[in-house]
């Protein structure tokens, strides 16, 4: 791709990646999720027509329009040598960071500080983006009235991400997470949530399929969800369907007697689920303020249904299911409810994620074992079963050699 010219656009530029993140959609793409959509035939992990990943690290080597130096309407300058990171819409499969060259537009780029490895950059932007707009495009939070945030999943990648815009961006007062055990030292004294909500991992339980045994649960410590944004496994439809009247398996729960709200503090106003079961968003309806509180799920159903009946069909099938959504909440709950999306072409968004990055403000934990690495394309595939495999805390990055 190095030798290939670049389109005549000073918006373009072509990167050399250095380091991406694998994240569960691109797993769930390349097992046949969204096929239709794509119209693409799949084997094992290779998809035709379309390219995989949604982070990156990388060096400028490149710039649309050939004099080495741009910027955009709105001041953004590379030039080439420059080190940057960012995330691809979630939407652009024809598009992918899993490759030694990406062509990306200008407004998708950060400059990356000197103090970041590419390994530690290419982790943040798309769980970033996420976390940004469950935060502010639902309009549930602002700097003039900040609010109480209750995560459900706080040591994923979305989930920290949440946490540490939250606070560092003056959008919350307190910030309470559930987490498991082994995130919630980093919530508390690296993030500086108010409080962590431990909970026992489900035991897991295991089915045949035509790969041999695999395990049910996907969830890696607390559901790494860092583009379940854009993703719902249709494994986690029927327990992210909150219109039946009943809740099975959160139907007993007590807030109180749980510890999502204390006899002495307020209930919380904004709720942000990454991890998407019945049992967390009956806990929401039972933590939230009843009026004035808001549901915000990572597992909404767009993706699936567009994947299934079509762009425009499954567009409006979206809206209306959404809606539907909508209004059951607050019939039954008193509650708003929203989908939250990431937004890579999110102008306020990329400023701040920059600012924060740069500041040092804003970070994801990494998978990082010295004897057990990634290292170019050839790993991906081995970076997918790590992707599976709960024991792997942290981000999973592939470097660049």
């Amino acid at each position: 791709m190095e030798n290939e010219p670049i389109p005549n656009s000073k918006n373009k530029v072509l990167v050399k990646v250095k380091a991406f993140s694998v994240n569960p959609l691109d797993l769930e793409v390349s097992r046949g999720y969204l096929d239709k959509f794509l119209r693409l035939g799949r084997k094992g992990n290779d998809v035709e027509g379309v390219r995989l990943g949604k982070d990156f690290s990388g060096e400028v080597v490149k710039i649309g329009g050939g004099d080495g130096e741009n910027s955009t309407g709105k001041g953004r300058k590379f030039k080439i040598g420059d080190e940057v990171f960012g995330a691809i819409s979630a939407a652009d499969f024809k598009n992918g960071t899993m490759a030694e060259y990406l062509l990306v537009d200008r407004k998708q780029l950060m400059k990356k500080p000197k103090r970041l490895t590419h390994k530690e950059a290419c982790a943040i932007p798309f769980a970033a983006y996420t976390a940004y707009a469950c935060l502010r495009t639902t309009g549930s939070v602002d700097r003039k009235d900040p609010k109480r945030v209750l995560v459900f999943g706080g040591g994923s990648a979305v989930g920290e991400c949440v946490a540490r815009i939250a606070l560092r961006s003056g959008f919350a007062t307190t910030v309470v997470a559930t987490a498991g055990k082994a995130s919630e030292q980093m919530l508390k004294e690296e993030v500086g949530v108010d409080r962590v909500i431990g909970y026992e991992k489900k035991k897991k339980t295991r089915e045949e399929n035509s790969n041999g045994i695999i395990s049910k649960e996907m969830s890696r410590d607390d559901s790494d969800s860092s583009s379940s944004s854009s993703s719902s496994s249709s494994n986690n439809n029927n327990n992210n369907n909150m219109s039946g009247g009943s809740i099975d398996d959160g139907q007993n729960f007590k807030a109180k007697n749980s510890r999502f709200v204390n006899d002495a503090e307020p209930s919380f106003d904004v709720a942000i689920d990454t991890v998407g079961t019945s049992k967390t968003k009956f806990q929401a309806t039972q933590a939230l303020k009843k009026g004035t509180g808001t549901y915000i799920t990572l597992h909404g159903d767009m993706a699936q249904l567009v994947g299934e009946s079509g762009v425009v069909l499954g567009g409006a099938q979206a809206s209306l299911e959404l809606l539907r959504e909508k209004t059951f909440a607050r019939l039954q709950y008193d509650m708003g409810y929203d989908w939250g999306y990431a937004n890579t072409n999110d102008f306020d968004a990329t400023n701040l994620i920059e600012y924060l990055v740069d500041k040092g403000l804003l970070s994801v934990k990494i998978y990082d074992n010295d004897e057990d690495t990634f290292l170019g394309l050839e790993s991906v595939e081995r970076a997918f079963r790590a992707l599976r495999d709960p024991s792997k805390k942290g981000k999973i990055v592939v470097e660049m050699p």
